[in-house]
């Protein structure tokens, strides 16, 4: 009987101790830990011309990835635009991702296959 209430009291022991360091571990970590700065800006529009001339510059500049999470295209004449000048970037090799809303999927379709 005393070999078991030992046992237990060095496994409950045993159990506290690690707790203890790994919650010390833990609290070091958190106290290192640093998030990266964001390499970005924001700037303020007022009103649709200016943010889509700027938008379709930041496209025409783009040399990497363009990845479009936000923007319902329409059959109109900036959405057209922006179609064309996606695929173009698309054929240069330039990785495109465009997410859309699902009631403008019959026009981008219709873009896309051209």
């Amino acid at each position: 009987m005393v070999w078991v209430l030992l046992l237990l009291l060095l496994l409950f022991t045993w159990i506290r101790m690690d707790f203890l360091l790994g919650l010390r571990n833990h609290r070091h970590t958190i106290a290192t830990l640093r998030f990266p700065k964001r390499q970005g800006r924001v700037q303020f529009m007022d009103d649709g011309k200016e943010f889509f001339t700027s938008y379709i510059k930041d496209i025409e500049e783009s040399v990497d990835h363009i990845h479009i999470l936000f923007y319902i295209f329409r059959g109109d004449s900036i959405g057209s635009k922006l179609i064309e000048l996606l695929t173009e970037k698309a054929k240069a090799g330039i990785e495109v991702r465009v997410m859309a809303d699902r009631s403008v999927l019959t026009f981008q379709k219709k873009m896309l296959k051209n």
